[in-house]
């Protein structure tokens, strides 16, 4: 099947394969952001060729891969460094266009991590806590540990110890926080 897959996007030119590992890293995509990033015409083409879906919603049209086995297929042959850049293009781009929901604001802290870390520790820790709400752990756990690791926070120790403690992991929670106490200047 994955062969067949590979045979399908083997007529694609650089900028079309270009937005299908876009979509494939992000999806669903907004329609408005994809196209900051490659041309209308490159997605149009992916559609016209049964590889992209495009959903109404609210906030404007999501573009996903038609089936779940193109995007990993796509992932699977993305070269490490290609994949970095991209994640901080798709992480720029959005936030370019503003935040629209707490979806996004996730994303885009992922992608920053996925692209080598960086970006706003206000979003990263906001998106942290998003993940802690939705009981998402083990992705607040990566947030807040990267926060931690760069800047040693209480608030990233708080969201990094709640995650851990959710997934299991009291021992390491409590050596986060233990770590966090001399950083406190209020209870």
């Amino acid at each position: 099947l994955r062969d067949l897959i590979e045979q399908r996007l083997t007529g694609l030119n650089e900028e079309e394969h270009e937005a299908l590992e876009l979509v494939a890293l992000s999806d669903p995509v907004r329609l408005d952001l994809l196209e900051t990033l490659v041309s209308l015409r490159s997605v149009e083409r992916l559609e016209s060729l049964g590889l992209l879906d495009v959903l109404d919603k609210e906030s404007g049209p999501e573009l996903r891969l038609n089936h779940p086995l193109y995007g990993e297929v796509v992932r699977t042959h993305l070269p490490s460094i290609r994949r970095i850049r991209l994640s901080r293009s798709l992480a720029d781009a959005a936030e370019a266009k503003g935040k629209v929901d707490d979806r996004d604001t996730l994303r885009v802290a992922v992608w920053r991590l996925d692209g080598g870390g960086g970006g706003r520790q206000d979003t990263t820790l906001e998106a942290a806590t998003i993940a802690l709400r939705t009981e998402n752990y083990a992705l607040a756990a990566r947030l807040s540990r990267s926060m931690w690791e760069d800047a040693r926070s209480v608030d990233a120790a708080v969201v990094l110890g709640d995650a851990l403690d959710f997934l299991g992991r009291s021992r390491e929670a409590e050596r986060v926080l233990s770590a966090a106490t001399p950083l406190a200047e209020s209870d």
